[in-house]
């Protein structure tokens, strides 16, 4: 999560949201899914790829992050 001031951190303790766009096929519908393998989370400097998923509309997914704070 990058700040308004540029800081990059993720607080101990927190929720945060994100949302994937799906874009429509040309007739207009939701593909029932899309892959995604470009997520990654942390820093610019120390970033950890998450692995490549098959995501479904219509669903919630929970990352849980752990360990130490990489945003020293």
């Amino acid at each position: 999560m990058v700040t308004s001031s540029g800081l990059t951190y993720i607080n101990p303790g927190t929720v945060n949201q994100y949302f994937i766009r799906m874009l429509r096929n040309p007739d207009g519908t939701y593909p029932p899914s899309t892959t995604i393998n470009d997520f990654s989370i942390g820093e610019t400097v120390i970033r950890l790829p998450l692995p490549e998923y098959k995501y479904k509309i219509d669903y919630t997914y929970s990352i849980r992050v752990t360990g130490e704070n990489i945003s020293l």
